[in-house]
């Protein structure tokens, strides 16, 4: 009996800091999220009575609100991750969680909610809730920046194929990162090649799945990692990190479009910037959706809208910034929790710009739909599994260690959920305001 006994608590330390170690930042710390300037925006303070939370009266103008906690979990959430259910919707947070955390409840305006807490609780008197009326009209011109295939779809897919005119343009080819086709070919280069060419024709055609024309969707064809060392060095063309990599304009794809883009391009920034400039002076987009450049760790994500920003500067223009992470500094994992659950606001340890937050709901259909557009996408999956025993079981025990060390960074599980998230900037604020020193 005290042999389990003794069994059972090493396995539960074990597993503890199996769980925590991978957050790289205090989850019990609610300065994490202090510095969202939420007062603003507060509706109202709101009570829970027998687990139901009355939106009835709220405002359906309001298109986010969020519901601020603060969490205290029971001990099994070191083992099982916390979350609650909203009537069919669930929100994860992370495992032994506590301090102040904001529950996602929009879309839910003037309804009332059952909810049901599992491995943790909160204080259910004097909540304050905050709503955001964001006035985003989908159908717009809507330009969309990915600085890679994916980015696109991982961040917006269900906005974009419920919007009515989206040009979506791809800035890289991708071809440097993990070897994905490395057991298909003699050579890195030669895999490096593939890779960039299936990148690049993902880029051009996942669009379709999301009803947007091939002649809105445009691959630029730079290198990978290649825009902050453009920008760094302005007068140097910059190659692949790939050695003996092809010209760029092998990838490049823009002369089915309608923007007046020149057929070669160099890997040199004042090649970019006029793209970029080309493109949106002539779209003149009211909705602009790309990287944040202070909540995404990715230098090309960064660099892509400090470009942008430049560029809004110089024409003076002023549309609706909807600006995305997708990957967010301090936790690769992040948005938390099973798949098709619900994000809400991210752990951030920095100010960061903003003024408004927009939680954009996707349908089951559209959620089935991205699962699709995502699936499309090469560089999402595991590749050419059936080619060899050997390569399944490899799989079989990388999946398996995922989940047993709760490591699981795939964009089925991040970005297949009921929203999109976006950090809404009315472009009113100098470009310094906003772009990462």
């Amino acid at each position: 009996m005290i042999y389990c006994l003794l069994l059972l608590i090493i396995f539960f330390i074990i597993v503890v800091v199996k769980n925590n170690r991978q957050y790289k930042y205090n989850i019990a710390a609610s300065n994490l999220y202090s510095i969202y300037d939420m007062e603003k925006n507060k509706i109202s303070t709101i009570d829970i009575l027998n687990n139901t939370l009355d939106l009835s009266d709220i405002d359906s103008s309001y298109d986010t609100i969020f519901l601020k906690i603060s969490l205290k979990s029971s001990i099994l959430s070191y083992i099982f991750e916390p979350n609650i259910s909203l009537n069919k919707q669930k929100q994860y947070f992370e495992y032994g969680s506590k301090g102040t955390r904001y529950i996602n409840l929009s879309s839910m305006a003037g309804k009332i909610i059952t909810l049901k807490m599992n491995f943790m609780r909160f204080s259910k008197k004097n909540l304050s809730l905050y709503g955001y009326n964001n006035n985003v009209n989908i159908n717009d011109k809507i330009l969309i920046l990915a600085p890679h295939a994916d980015d696109a779809e991982i961040a917006s897919f269900g906005l974009y194929k419920s919007a009515k005119n989206v040009t979506i343009v791809t800035l890289t080819t991708g071809e440097n990162g993990v070897c994905k086709y490395c057991d298909l070919y003699s050579t890195s280069l030669e895999a490096s090649i593939k890779k960039a060419e299936l990148r690049s024709f993902n880029a051009l055609t996942t669009g379709m799945l999301g009803n947007v024309n091939i002649s809105n969707s445009i691959m630029l064809g730079y290198y990978g990692g290649s825009l902050t060392k453009m920008a760094k060095d302005k007068q140097k063309i910059i190659s692949s990190d790939i050695t003996n990599f092809p010209d760029m304009n092998q990838f490049r794809k823009v002369n089915h479009s309608n923007f007046n883009l020149i057929t070669k391009s160099k890997s040199q920034y004042s090649y970019f910037y006029n793209d970029i400039r080309t493109i949106v002076d002539e779209l003149k987009p009211s909705i602009i959706i790309s990287p944040h450049p202070q909540i995404d760790s990715n230098p090309d994500h960064q660099q892509t809208t400090k470009t942008l920003l430049d560029i809004l500067d110089e024409l003076q223009l002023t549309p609706k910034l909807l600006l995305y992470t997708n990957h967010l500094p301090i936790s690769e994992l992040y948005p938390y929790g099973k798949i098709f659950s619900n994000i809400s606001l991210p752990p951030i340890n920095k100010h960061f710009h903003f003024d408004s937050v927009l939680s954009y709901p996707l349908t089951e259909n559209l959620q089935k739909d991205k699962f699709f557009a995502l699936e499309n996408m090469y560089d999402l999956r595991d590749s050419i599994l059936p080619l060899s025993l050997k390569r399944s079981y490899k799989h079989f025990i990388r999946m398996l260690i995922k989940k047993i060390y709760v490591k699981d960074k795939s964009y089925f599980r991040r970005s297949l959920r009921s929203n999109e998230l976006f950090f809404v900037l009315e472009y009113n604020l100098t470009k310094n305001e906003i772009i990462v020193k």
